[in-house]
């Protein structure tokens, strides 16, 4: 007998629907114009809705296309405009500023915000060292500026013989701190001959060292080879002026010198290409120059080698202090699994680090593409809250209106024994057939004419920031830590190829949540309009 009543209660509910939805396809009918009318508002409206929600579909799809296109790496820095305007207001010296430094258990916590491939905390330091020799960069070194030599700028940055200084030179030493090397994973580097550090081999600061197949060719170096590495402190205290590195490092100077034997255990060579021809040609070479003379080490080592030449240098050279011991330079990097966790990453992680500090990542590459997106992002912003505001408000009044001609009609129903419930299940059925169909066709139109006017104002807006930018150089506001990765910024080309505008299925979700919602807001007002109608009144 339930199973009966139950049963019963089903066709009754589903003949109620039958007849909801027979009336309102009847009223469409009947009242063509009106149809018409509202088919058009929907029609118009949505496609502007769909178009500014596509815009912002295409600027997540697009950044993240630029993004896939570059190392998915990031780096802790310090915060120069921020210092540079602190120090304006404040009157305050920069280096007074910074009163929190980065630590490795810092670094530790943040690598846990994403899936990461590889992260590194690396201590930092040069050595004034004798029996090596730094090692130049072959492609660049005939290269002329103006009347000088490329080579014999370069030697000046690089190595003290391009000051007539034989007896010395200077090697930088990178600490590593964990396997697997973040270097190796994020192919700045590749073994080519032995082995990388194992984990072992770092947590017990084992005297072992990675060098490069240029350094190891210049030094004649090979895996299982002893180095002899120095760390000489030169007394400082009484040069003369007009005086240079030639004078300062000789043998007459030499005050404390202390040695490490540490044995090759890997031979690498640079994983990628640098481009000198197509952009700063000059940090390129350094970078490389870098890279090529770099000595790999245990942190521990660094740490104990950086300890002791900050502290006699600053002691013999009180005029050119290095820094304290509890100070010693780093190098951070940050390897992300997914470069669509970037953003997600740099926002959680900034809410970690001290005061004048930031973390950044190589997204400065498309710059241009960012501001002229944001432009863009800021008028479909403008149109799409017009767009919803306008659907809302003027739906409510047109429906108003419709109802208000057709009063006689729903006090009929009332009168009848329609529950005011029906009689707006009704009127919302009948908007809803009309604003479906209106808001499919405006899906396609919408996109269509986004997919045209974004795609000018794009390229317009690009163009324009190039030549208001001019040939600016990447590697200004590119943190130092990523400058290895040879970053380069994108061409207009480039970036217009990466501007991808389609429909997917998450831009027709939130459009038609959006405009299922807009409607039934915009039909909140008709239906106070209907439960207050009494049809006594209205029929008599």
């Amino acid at each position: 007998m339930i199973y009966r009543e139950n049963f019963d209660n089903i066709l009754v509910n589903e003949g109620r629907i039958m007849n909801y939805l027979k009336r309102a396809i009847i009223n469409v009918k009947r009242n063509p114009m009106k149809s018409i009318s509202l088919f058009i508002l929907i029609f118009v409206l949505g496609s502007l809705i769909i178009g500014a929600i596509s815009i912002h579909q295409a600027v997540e799809n697009t950044e993240a296309n630029l993004r896939s296109q570059l190392p998915a790496v990031a780096s802790i820095t310090i915060d120069s405009e921020a210092i540079a305007q602190h120090t304006l207001e404040m009157g305050i010296e920069h280096y007074e500023l910074v009163t929190e430094w980065i630590t490795p258990e810092l670094v530790s916590e943040i690598a846990v915000l994403a899936e990461l491939q590889a992260y590194e905390f690396s201590l930092q330091t040069n050595v004034v060292t004798r029996g090596l020799n730094a090692v130049f960069v072959p492609s660049v070194t005939e290269m002329e500026v103006g009347e000088v030599k490329f080579r014999d700028i370069l030697l000046n940055d690089i190595s003290f013989r391009g000051f007539g200084v034989e007896a010395f030179d200077n090697i930088p030493l990178h600490g590593v701190h964990r396997y697997p090397m973040a270097n190796i994973t994020s192919e700045v580097i590749s073994i080519i001959s032995g082995a990388p550090f194992t984990q072992q081999q770092l947590d017990y600061n084992e005297s072992v060292a990675l060098v490069s197949n240029v350094f190891a060719d210049e030094n004649n170096l090979q895996v299982g080879s002893i180095i002899n590495l120095n760390s000489i402190i030169f007394d400082m205290r009484d040069i003369l002026p007009n005086t240079g590195p030639e004078d300062w490092y000789t043998e007459v100077n030499v005050q404390i010198e202390k040695t490490w034997e540490i044995t090759v255990v890997g031979i690498f060579e640079l994983a990628q290409e640098f481009d000198y021809f197509s952009g700063d040609y000059w940090m390129s070479a350094m970078q490389e120059s870098l890279l090529q003379n770099r000595i790999y080490l245990p942190n521990i080592l660094v740490n104990e080698i950086a300890s002791f030449t900050i502290y006699w240098s600053n002691h013999y050279n009180p005029i050119h202090v290095l820094g304290s011991e509890e100070q010693i330079n780093f190098r951070n990097l940050f390897l992300l699994e997914n470069p669509r966790d970037m953003n997600y990453f740099i926002n959680s992680a900034q809410e970690l680090l001290p005061e004048f500090w930031i973390m950044g990542d190589l997204s400065n590459t498309f710059r241009n593409m960012t501001a002229s997106m944001d432009m863009i992002l800021w008028i479909a912003d403008l149109i799409l809250y017009a767009a919803i505001g306008a659907i809302i408000v003027i739906t409510s009044l047109l429906i108003i209106l419709f109802l208000r001609d057709r009063r006689y009609e729903i006090g009929i129903y009332l009168a009848l024994g329609a529950k005011k419930g029906e009689v707006v299940a009704q009127i919302l059925l009948e908007v809803l057939l009309v604003s479906v169909i209106a808001m499919i066709f405006a899906v396609f139109a919408g996109t269509l004419i986004s997919v045209s006017l974004t795609n000018q104002m794009l390229e317009t807006q690009i163009l324009q920031q190039q030549d208001e930018i001019g040939e600016m150089n990447p590697w200004i506001e590119i943190p130092t830590d990523l400058q290895i990765f040879n970053p380069r910024e994108f061409s207009a080309e480039q970036m217009m190829e990466a501007f991808d505008i389609s429909l997917d299925a998450t831009t027709l979700t939130v459009f038609f949540a959006v405009g299922f919602g807009a409607l039934l807001i915009s039909t909140t007002v008709p239906i106070l309009y209907i439960v207050r109608l009494k049809p006594k009144k209205i029929l008599l």
